[in-house]
C-alpha cells in the first residue's frame, strides 16, 4: 500500500499517473503536481515528506468521471494525499 507521495516517489518522482479513492463511487483523479512540481524528488521524511511548519505538500489533480471522461473539475488540491486511501489506476480507456 502507498500514499500519493509514495506514488509519486514510484513513479520516478514524475506526476503525471491516474488514481482513484476507495470512498470515491464513480470518480477518478490525474495528479497533475506534487509539492507544486511536475517531477523532481520531495524535500521532507517519507512517508509524509512533511516539513516543519509546511506541513506535507500539496497535490494538485483535475477530477473526471470515471466512466465518461467529464472534467469534475480542474487543478484542484486533492484531499488527504497521505491516507492509504489511494490506489493507483491505469490510465482510463477514455483519456488515452
Amino acid at each position: 500500500m502507498s500514499n500519493v507521495f509514495q506514488m509519486y516517489a514510484g513513479n520516478g518522482w514524475k506526476a503525471g499517473f491516474w488514481v482513484r479513492r476507495e470512498n470515491w463511487v464513480n470518480t477518478v483523479a490525474f495528479v497533475k503536481l506534487v509539492g507544486g512540481m511536475e517531477f523532481g524528488e520531495l524535500p521532507g521524511i517519507a512517508p509524509y515528506f512533511s516539513q516543519i511548519g509546511k506541513g506535507s505538500p500539496k497535490v494538485v489533480c483535475d477530477v473526471f468521471d470515471a466512466t465518461t471522461g467529464e472534467p469534475m473539475d480542474q487543478n484542484t488540491e486533492l484531499r488527504c494525499p497521505g491516507t492509504y486511501t489511494y490506489r493507483l489506476i491505469e490510465c482510463p480507456l477514455w483519456a488515452k
